[in-house]
């Protein structure tokens, strides 16, 4: 939404000092009616954030136009400017709808900070509404989202519930370990919000204050002895977009106050300059790291981020996705081998019982990395499982390694010896538990198919 004031007032001068105020104070678009018989047709054309709006008027009073207002755009906060206090008038006026009231000559500073409550107001009302219109449903086909390649349905209601947030104008804070795709969400985020800016994207890790101050905020020429001219800085580069700040977790206290104040107030000042600048500048942050233990030990503002995480998602890791194993493997096998401009290789189902019972710490990045590495070896259109072992041989047991059966693995001994009917149902249940429930990926790691499973379940019963 546009960040759109209406000022009505009868009195010339009034209007333009109001209007010099406000875009003094950044904001752009003002429009100005001397005239109150012509409020309605403004509303019904412009898309308006707030009205300041003066109660003394010719042709229809002030009183009669925020009447008017309130029944017909209930969604526009509106300022009432009175030249006299009386209490009987202020009374019906905040009954009528007026969010808050000023007197005649205004104090710049009150009139700003009402201004900007009643922007606060005007965008909460505004996303309450996308909200509300978004609930219904989302189009799996038509999201932003749907390229990504899950079938687990925590992670699809997680992207379902950012897609219909996205439109909101408040910050977003993505959080999961590494290699779990929080850019790529990020910009999808800012795909599905609609906003017509670019999509800016910083990486703050390892910025210390100057230079991230820079980076973001800009400097006028002249800031340091190496400032021969002015930079705009990336805040301005996203302008009516989103800026997507990565390893949010990892900048000094300093930058977040600074970070605080422009999220808080959407105000900051370049380097060198005692000019206050604005922005509607959407804020998409995300970290590795575990923010709360960040705040216990001193290191991160409790404030901020509780800030960030107006809308959260946290991105649940591979290794708690099993049922993802095998769909992540073959998206990242076509994808390896169409860019590679060959066949796609075939692949033992071993091979997929092998990484199922791997943890993946570096989650879909360090699969897509094996993946292009294993296609790029490939030999006679076939994957080596070999290849694939010396990677996670770190990691894992060795009797998973050589894929052996599982007495190396569950400690059995001569006192309580299972039965192969005992141990068959063992291994059974564990793979329902380790794949969620899934009988086609159980079936994977039991190195059966799920028909053959099928009958044994039944057979269990």
């Amino acid at each position: 939404m546009e960040d759109t004031i209406l000022l009505v007032d009868d009195d010339e001068y009034m209007l333009e000092i109001l209007d010099h105020v406000l875009k003094s104070a950044g904001y752009k678009e003002i429009v100005k009616i001397n005239d109150s018989r012509e409020v309605e047709s403004r509303l019904a054309g412009v898309g308006v954030s707030c009205m300041i709006l003066d109660l003394s008027l010719p042709y229809k009073s002030g009183e009669v136009v925020l009447t008017e207002t309130a029944s017909s755009h209930p969604e526009i906060p509106v300022l009432v400017l009175t030249s006299t206090l009386d209490s009987s008038t202020i009374v019906r006026c905040i009954h009528a709808g007026a969010v808050d009231y000023l007197t005649k000559p205004v104090e710049t500073e009150r009139f700003l900070a009402s201004v900007n409550n009643l922007m606060t107001i005007s965008r909460l009302r505004y996303e309450n509404k996308i909200l509300r219109d978004q609930l219904i449903s989302v189009d799996d086909s038509q999201s932003s989202f749907a390229s990504f390649v899950t079938g687990d349905p925590h992670l699809r209601s997680l992207f379902s519930y950012a897609e219909k947030v996205s439109r909101t104008s408040f910050p977003f804070l993505v959080t999961g370990e590494t290699g779990t795709g929080k850019e790529l969400i990020a910009r999808a985020i800012h795909d599905a919000s609609g906003r017509k800016g670019k999509y800016i994207a910083v990486n703050v890790s390892g910025l210390d204050d100057t230079i991230l101050s820079d980076t973001l905020f800009g400097h006028v020429k002249g800031a340091y002895t190496s400032a021969e001219s002015s930079r705009k800085g990336l805040i301005r580069e996203a302008e009516d977009g989103t800026l997507f700040l990565d390893e949010i977790g990892d900048i000094s206290m300093q930058s977040q106050v600074k970070l605080l104040r422009l999220i808080q107030s959407g105000e900051y000042y370049p380097l060198g300059s005692d000019i206050c600048l604005r922005t509607n500048a959407r804020i998409v942050a995300a970290t590795n790291r575990n923010l709360p233990e960040l705040i216990e030990q001193g290191t991160f503002r409790n404030d901020l981020y509780y800030r960030l995480r107006t809308h959260w998602i946290d991105i649940t890791p591979l290794r708690k996705r099993k049922r993802d194993i095998r769909i992540l493997f073959d998206h990242f096998l076509r994808q390896a081998s169409q860019k590679m401009n060959r066949p796609v290789p075939e692949y033992s189902i071993e091979l997929i019982n092998l990484l199922s019972r791997y943890d993946f710490p570096g989650n879909g990045r360090e699969m897509e990395g094996m993946i292009y590495d294993a296609v790029a070896a490939a030999e006679n259109n076939t994957l080596s499982i070999d290849i694939f072992r010396s990677k996670v041989a770190d990691l894992m047991d060795e009797s998973v390694l050589r894929n052996e059966p599982a007495d190396a693995i569950l400690n059995i001994d001569e006192t309580a010896f299972p039965t192969i009917h005992e141990m068959e149902e063992i291994l059974i249940r564990k793979a329902i538990e380790i794949s969620g429930g899934n009988q086609s990926t159980a079936a994977i790691m039991l190195g059966i198919s799920r028909q053959t499973l099928n009958a044994k379940l039944r057979k269990n019963k």
